[in-house]
């Protein structure tokens, strides 16, 4: 972590209330110190549509600093976030002479496409009830790398019509889900909180397994707590 707090970083609230965080260079990209971020895209008739979530540690934009990407999408944030901007520059001039460091980002590249392959094969393959556990499961055992999950609960300043656009249902669906894992006693999920009370079951309905997480272990984790030094030199956000 110390390398990253030498970069020339700019560390910036985020109120959530805007529409994204477009307004950051693409030659920059964003480490997620506090809050969530999410990636989406709007489709004409269809709504918003989100593709990933990214939590405390993640980078987002990893595909711009990897050159795999020329633009980054669309970022949002579930409430308020707290991100450090990261000139892609000089990240990669800090790889040159930090193999662990990079190896530890590439990492992080590895474990997004991850994500998203399951992502896919969730909403391809999962009914409704099973792709929210399974989203649930995947946070979970996230968070809990970061040290942000508690037992088996977390917080998160999110929506059902959020968890809606997560798994690719209708918010009227999304509240049945969240209704019959209460009513099979499975998980207590209010005021911005989850509890989940029986993980068997809900792992089961999710026909999860971490092994694409593995790489979550926390070698590859860019920072899992805010730090002090980065909190000294945070700046407003552009008017």
């Amino acid at each position: 972590m110390s390398l990253i707090s030498d970069l020339p970083l700019a560390v910036r609230p985020f109120s959530g209330l805007e529409k994204d965080l477009l307004r950051s260079p693409c030659s920059d990209c964003l480490l997620v110190l506090d809050g969530f971020l999410y990636e989406f895209q709007y489709l004409q008739g269809q709504g918003r549509t989100i593709s990933h979530l990214h939590v405390p540690g993640d980078v987002a934009g990893l595909q711009v600093v990897s050159r795999a990407l020329k633009t980054r999408p669309p970022l949002a944030a579930f409430g308020g976030a707290v991100v450090a901007l990261v000139p892609c520059r000089a990240l990669l001039e800090l790889f040159e002479t930090s193999p662990r460091l990079r190896h530890g980002f590439w990492t992080l590249v590895l474990l997004e496409n991850a994500i998203l392959r399951e992502r896919i094969i969730s909403i391809g393959g999962r009914d409704a009830l099973g792709r929210v556990a399974h989203l649930l499961c995947e946070l979970l055992t996230r968070l809990r790398g970061v040290g942000l999950a508690s037992d088996c609960s977390f917080a998160i300043p999110w929506t059902q019509a959020d968890v809606a656009d997560l798994t690719g249902i209708s918010t009227v669906h999304a509240n049945r889900v969240v209704r019959e894992l209460r009513r099979l006693g499975i998980v207590d999920w209010s005021n911005k909180r989850v509890c989940i009370l029986d993980w068997e079951a809900l792992i089961r309905i999710a026909d999860f397994s971490d092994d694409y997480l593995s790489f979550a272990s926390g070698e590859g984790r860019a920072s899992s707590a805010y730090s002090p030094k980065l909190e000294e030199r945070m700046q407003p956000l552009p008017g």
